[in-house]
């Protein structure tokens, strides 16, 4: 019992760890946005301002999309985990929600 509690709470800890680096990922995407097209504003680029703005769009959609994704593989393994904390409390006898404390 204590080790299913234990491998819930390895389990919230990977997943908080994986969004972090997912969210990682996304504020990179959103600098290489901020530098191609800051790099367009003060003419230092070489590219025409069509492909500087697809390549804006491309990167800007990509990092919303990833982020959207991260999201919701965390919220997924956070569901995962809830659910075995309810097949956890079942096993014991307990009601549904843990932190329910009231007494009937």
């Amino acid at each position: 019992m204590q080790n299913q509690s234990e491998e819930i709470q390895a389990r919230r800890k990977r997943a908080k760890v994986r969004l972090t680096l997912r969210a990682l990922v996304v504020l990179y995407l959103l600098y290489l946005t901020k530098g191609i097209v800051e790099a367009a504003v003060q003419k230092t680029s070489t590219l025409p301002l069509w492909v500087t703005g697809l390549v804006s769009a491309v990167f800007l959609l990509a990092s919303a999309a990833f982020g959207a994704y991260a999201w919701r593989e965390y919220k997924q393994s956070l569901a995962v985990s809830a659910s075995d904390w309810k097949t956890e409390g079942s096993e014991k006898g307990e009601t549904e929600n843990p932190g329910n404390t009231e007494r009937k």
